[in-house]
């Protein structure tokens, strides 16, 4: 259970401000959490391909001005540059990077798993701890790792000094709607189990990336900017979430954050 928090919730919605006391409504927890969600997930996700492919572009766009800004990588392709991609499912996303280097992922699912090794360098069900990176990506999967312990693990033994970590499409677990249903549309549950098993926040992501040094940091909450927001819906119905406690299943400001760094 999330403690309640003192904490208002502004809202700019047309030509007035919402003000939504947070300690006056009651907080939900979680359901309980099941593996077994693999092929499910992704019938679920094909539905959206068109939005998502969208959306992968922004997020590449976000990284690669990261990248340039700082000068970390170069976009001109050099065989000695390495980059991995966790949870990289069919290699939408991770085979932007291409022009980079060489695109390592990592993906459970087997069907999936097919699809990448057509467009990457070298795909696996499980960290590849012999190879280290310059730039490691994870999107939209550190909440269905069951032992993300392993994740840091990694990030902290093979990410390069110098080299970019990012972590995009995160369900935000300080979000006022998280606080108040106990799930996201990022969420997914199937058959009454939850394919999740922690969630984060800017706070206690940082706080389990203790011990490794990171510099540049930038954290971003998109939601106007996506393809997926429909304001003129999802305000409304984000609104009603929080004073009745039923999740419509819509985004709403908050509800996501990216994070990238630089190792020092």
């Amino acid at each position: 259970m999330v403690p309640r928090s003192n904490s208002r919730l502004y809202i700019p919605y047309a030509a007035f401000t919402i003000h939504i006391n947070l300690a006056n409504l009651p907080l939900r927890g979680n359901m309980p959490s099941n593996p077994d969600f693999a092929d499910s997930y992704f019938k679920l996700h094909a539905k959206g391909s068109d939005l998502r492919a969208r959306q992968h572009s922004l997020d590449f766009l976000w990284v690669k001005r990261f990248l340039q800004k700082g000068e970390f990588l170069s976009f001109d392709s050099n065989p000695q540059i390495n980059i991995i991609d966790i949870g990289c499912a069919a290699g939408d996303f991770s085979r932007l990077f291409s022009p980079i280097g060489k695109v390592y992922g990592v993906e459970i699912n087997e069907s999936e798993s097919i699809k990448a090794r057509k467009v990457l360098f070298q795909v696996g069900d499980s960290y590849p701890l012999d190879v280290t990176f310059d730039l490691i990506l994870i999107r939209g999967t550190l909440q269905h790792l069951p032992t993300s312990k392993e994740f840091f693990d990694f990030v902290a033994t093979n990410l390069k000094s110098k080299g970019v970590l990012a972590i995009l499409a995160n369900p935000n677990s300080s979000s006022p709607m998280f606080k108040r249903t106990g799930t996201l549309p990022a969420l997914n549950v199937y058959k009454g189990f939850s394919s999740n098993f922690e969630v984060f926040n800017r706070h206690s992501l940082e706080n389990r990336l203790k011990g490794i040094e990171f510099s540049e940091i930038e954290i971003k909450y998109d939601y106007f900017r996506t393809p997926y927001a429909r304001p003129c819906l999802d305000i409304p119905l984000g609104i009603l979430s929080l004073l009745t406690g039923r999740n419509f299943g819509r985004p709403f400001p908050g509800n996501m954050f990216n994070w990238i760094g630089r190792r020092i």
